[in-house]
């Protein structure tokens, strides 16, 4: 389990540079929300008594710049070294506890994007790892942060330039047949109350032809919900992560 669930809230605008790597990612800003507290299944109350167990949460923003450059080190939860690229923190954020305002610091990591062997940037999603260390620590009654918490994120990631203009067309293909298959069914529903033909004498035609046409809907449906859950996609930026 976890302790925190972070989300990223918001990709900045920015020209992707490094011609040796083909991450869009590269040369871009983020800004990471932290919405910190007892997620269920987490393993934090039996490793540590009472954490979270108040449903305290610490919600903080910190912002972060894709780096082309090598990381100087790696972690086994990020991805190797030499695929490890530096995460370069700029800003922190600030909390309101029960003591007043407490500044929150981040220092910089790194960051890599996972795909299993084989998988091609322009047509397969992307796992994308990173992780911030956060000197200052944090605290919100029973939630803490330790000093020096090293924190860890994950979410899907479309990081190819042909990749995001391919889901994008493909979304906009999914919406107009979703749109044709209900206008279709609606009127195949008023068809079928009214018309006496051949089709409906046969034991069940109706019945069966709904059942094909809402099992098309359904899956056109699923599709498209699997599109709208990449933020930004309708933006057109260079890089998409899932929301969360």
């Amino acid at each position: 389990g976890a302790m925190c669930e972070a989300l990223i809230l918001s990709l900045l605008p920015a020209v992707a540079s490094g011609a040796s790597y083909t991450s869009t990612l590269i040369g871009t800003s983020w800004r990471v929300r932290l919405d910190i507290g007892l997620e269920r299944g987490s393993w934090m109350p039996k490793n540590i008594k009472g954490w979270g167990g108040s449903g305290a949460r610490v919600v903080v923003s910190a912002l972060v710049d894709f780096e082309a450059e090598l990381a100087n080190e790696a972690e086994e939860l990020v991805g190797p070294r030499s695929q490890t690229r530096v995460l370069n923190a700029r800003g922190g954020g600030k909390i309101v506890t029960f003591d007043g305002e407490q500044a929150v610091d981040f220092t910089s990591g790194g960051w890599c994007v996972q795909r299993p062997l084989g998988a091609q940037a322009g047509s397969d999603e992307g796992l994308l790892r990173f992780w911030l260390d956060c000197p200052s620590g944090c605290a919100r009654g029973d939630v803490v942060v330790p000093q020096g918490e090293r924190i860890f994120f994950s979410t899907g990631v479309w990081d190819d330039a042909q990749g995001v203009r391919q889901l994008c067309e493909k979304k906009a293909m999914t919406e107009e047949r979703l749109r044709g298959g209900e206008a279709g069914d609606s009127a195949g529903k008023d068809e079928d109350r009214s018309s006496s033909g051949f089709a409906l004498s046969l034991p069940g035609a109706a019945f069966r032809r709904q059942v094909a046409q809402q099992e098309a809907l359904t899956a056109l449906r699923s599709r498209r919900a699997y599109y709208e859950s990449w933020a930004g996609l309708e933006e057109g930026w260079e890089a998409i992560p899932a929301k969360q």
